[in-house]
């Protein structure tokens, strides 16, 4: 084979390895430096641990049935580790990952926890209304006149006909109301209203004397309507639009701040239910969103779990690991020189050892190990297993770093027939000298 084809053949090879070292380096800018993927099943003894006291009543198997599959990526991109060499202090450094992967967990559990929460808000209502009816015929009978009051109270729900079946069907209707598309406060207010009339509709037609006068004034309505207005001021916008996202952040506060406050109206009203569930977080037109406050929470939560010192470990880590991305990337670039400064010589070949040893180390750090460690753990290999919570426990990693991977493997096959370019051209440049 000629000196002028084995020459053409490297030109070749090295405009591939060329693309091939760009695509390395140029890949940690447009994919996650680190990505991790976490899948868990929340089961309903879990649930029910999370849930506050004032709604431990609530079936939490009607709400997760045989479980509720959560998914939720955390991810560190590479101008956030370089970044941390010109933050003013570790603390921003550390709190500038939080922020950002905070952000990206909320959207992504949202659509779920919109369902847990519009199941969860279904079955502690039904449980609301239940008690409040029980309460209002209660408030209309003497206790004075019977040994039973309490069996009073069941002979006249049954003679009403305010069994579960009722019960449930009215809850509904007032939570469909609020989950309709175009909901609005007035609109879930009327549909309010309609219910209380309804049920003192149903204590008129039982014939008993207590209940002759049960009626809805004027006067109660504006209350229940004040009243619906009120739990929903949290979740509308100024024309009084209902912000369902604004809605589940709503109650995800309630559960981190554990407030499970009860506002109690002088009329027994169904839409005192919706004020136990939401309680408002505004102020203004100004105040923050339901949702933003909810991230300021997490944060705030986090931040606050982590101990003193340790955001200048976690500075120094993302440093180290800055490092290491700076070098692979190095390594790829450094063959480019290499070729540029060879290009006129008579062996425009070059060594390609260093990137196919050193170049794919972020890959190994980010992925195989800790995929390995996890399998490792989850198949029972090591003597350590992961905590019987964790047991429905997915993670996958991905990284940035598996172009550079993909291309040591490229260049391994390729350093077969270019090496041998190479040691002709060598032979070639020796003896023409």
């Amino acid at each position: 084979m000629s000196k002028g084809i084995s020459r053409f053949a490297v030109f070749i090879c090295n405009l591939l390895i060329a693309l091939l070292s760009i695509a390395a380096v140029v890949s940690y800018f447009f994919f996650p430096l680190w990505k991790v993927d976490v899948d868990y099943l929340l089961q309903g003894e879990e649930l029910k641990e999370m849930l506050p006291d004032d709604m431990q009543d609530v079936g939490v198997e009607e709400i997760v049935g045989e479980g509720v599959p959560l998914s939720v990526s955390l991810n560190i991109g590479t101008m956030d580790l370089f970044s941390s060499f010109t933050d003013a202090d570790a603390a921003a450094t550390v709190e500038r990952a939080i922020d950002k992967n905070v952000d990206l967990i909320v959207g992504q559990l949202m659509p779920t926890l919109e369902e847990i929460a519009e199941k969860a808000v279904r079955a502690a209502a039904k449980q609301s209304v239940n008690e409040i009816v029980r309460d209002q015929i209660k408030g209309f009978l003497d206790p004075d006149a019977y040994d039973d009051l309490d069996g009073r109270v069941e002979e006249l729900i049954g003679k009403a006909g305010f069994d579960e079946e009722y019960i449930n069907e009215k809850t509904d209707a007032l939570l469909d109301a609020v989950y309709a598309d175009g909901a609005t406060v007035d609109t879930v207010a009327e549909t309010a209203v309609s219910t209380v009339e309804e049920v003192f509709e149903k204590l008129r037609l039982t014939g008993e004397p207590e209940f002759a006068d049960a009626e809805l004034t004027e006067e109660n309505k504006t209350q229940i309507r004040d009243s619906v207005s009120d739990a929903l001021s949290a979740v509308a916008d100024e024309a009084g639009n209902i912000d369902m996202d604004e809605f589940v952040a709503s109650l995800l506060l309630d559960l981190l701040r554990s407030s499970g406050e009860t506002q109690d109206g002088d009329v027994p009203d169904t839409a005192a239910l919706l004020s136990d569930i939401v309680e408002s977080e505004t102020d203004g037109a100004t105040a923050p969103s339901a949702t933003e406050e909810l991230k300021a929470e997490i944060k705030a939560f986090i931040m606050d779990k982590i101990p003193e010192g340790t955001a200048n470990t976690i500075a120094l880590v993302l440093k180290i690991a800055a490092g290491v991305v700076a070098f692979s990337m190095f390594t790829w670039a450094y063959l480019i020189l290499k070729m540029i400064f060879k290009a006129a010589a008579k062996n425009p070949a070059i060594k390609l050892k260093l990137p196919i040893w050193l170049g794919w180390l972020p890959f190994l750090i980010l992925v195989l190990a800790p995929s390995l460690a996890f399998w490792l753990t989850t198949s029972g290999a090591l003597p350590f297993e992961l905590p019987a919570a964790l047991e429905g426990l997915g993670v996958s990693f991905f990284s940035a770093g598996w172009v550079a991977f993909a291309a040591a493997i490229a260049l391994i096959v390729i350093t077969i027939p270019y090496s041998i370019f190479r040691r002709r051209l060598r032979s070639a440049a020796r003896s023409d000298s």
